[in-house]
């Protein structure tokens, strides 16, 4: 094995790993091991992480301590501190996202920008404004999967690119950096949405990537959210027969909810015709 931030290497004596690594191939590990005299072997739980990447490790150690700024840093947390980590147990079979051929990955990074250099970028996106912040789209790269945006501070002299994969990303980077002197190509950020929905549950609090984006979110219409409550209760008070493999009795569950009973369902058999096809995949 590699140590991935150390570079380190080593021979791992583990018959558990083995199994791991049959069964649910985990691309990054997260193991307590010990030298017995004659070889390191593991000892305790084994961790095995599906779509963990040392990125994601990284920026959950800063949210656990924010002192750390080196790999070192965190090492020194792991030794001293090791619960937290121990406890990404809870996302380690959760699996990477993609689309298509891209993996869905948030990254984002940040850019002093002056206002003079900003203002020849409005002439080559879609602008939208909220004060103080601009938001920069381009076509195709701004649509799903990539989500490719730019926001402008106009306060803070601050651009931010933020994009759900690394196409994307550099898409976007390449073309701002034709008119942006002294931009990185690398994003500060680079998160998988499976170390974000765990940092969550565990840190209990929402972490926010992009604190601009907020600003151009259209409020729901209230039926239309109300709508959408009624089926989240629907299906929550459905899926107790779902997993003990019975026909919930719909039209019972849509009048408790306040459903039409129709669209509940037509809502259930289209749950259950994408929950038959991932099955097969």
């Amino acid at each position: 094995m590699v140590d991935v931030f150390t570079d380190d290497e080593f021979l791992l004596y583990s018959p558990s790993a083995k199994i791991l690594i049959d069964e649910n191939h985990p691309v990054l590990w997260l193991n307590l091991i010990g030298f017995n005299g004659q070889c390191w072997e593991t000892f305790g739980p084994l961790t095995g992480f599906a779509s963990f990447d040392p990125d994601d490790i990284f920026f959950f150690a800063t949210e656990v301590n924010p002192d750390i700024m080196e790999q070192e840093d965190l090492l020194l947390d792991l030794e001293t501190n090791p619960i937290p980590y121990m406890m990404l147990f809870s996302g380690s079979r959760t699996p990477g996202i993609r689309h298509k051929e891209f993996d869905l990955i948030h990254q984002v990074g940040e850019f002093p920008v002056s206002k003079n250099e900003f203002q020849q970028l409005k002439k080559l996106f879609s602008v939208e404004y909220k004060k103080p912040v601009y938001k920069l789209t381009k076509g195709k790269t701004s649509e799903i999967p990539h989500f490719a945006e730019a926001y402008f501070d106009e306060e803070d002299e601050l651009l931010l690119l933020s994009a759900m994969t690394e196409n994307g990303y550099h898409k976007l980077y390449n073309l701002l950096n034709k008119h942006i002197s002294n931009m990185p190509p690398d994003p500060d950020i680079s998160l998988h949405p499976s170390m974000i929905s765990t940092a969550d549950t565990i840190l209990k609090r929402k972490i926010e990537l992009n604190p601009y984006s907020k600003l151009f979110e259209t409020p729901p219409d209230p039926e239309t959210a109300d709508e959408i409550e009624k089926l989240n209760r629907f299906m929550k008070l459905a899926l107790p027969s779902i997993k003990s493999g019975k026909s919930p009795d719909i039209d019972a569950i849509a009048k408790q909810v306040g459903l039409d009973p129709a669209l509940a369902a037509e809502v259930y058999k289209k749950t259950m015709n994408h929950v038959k096809k991932m099955k097969k995949t």
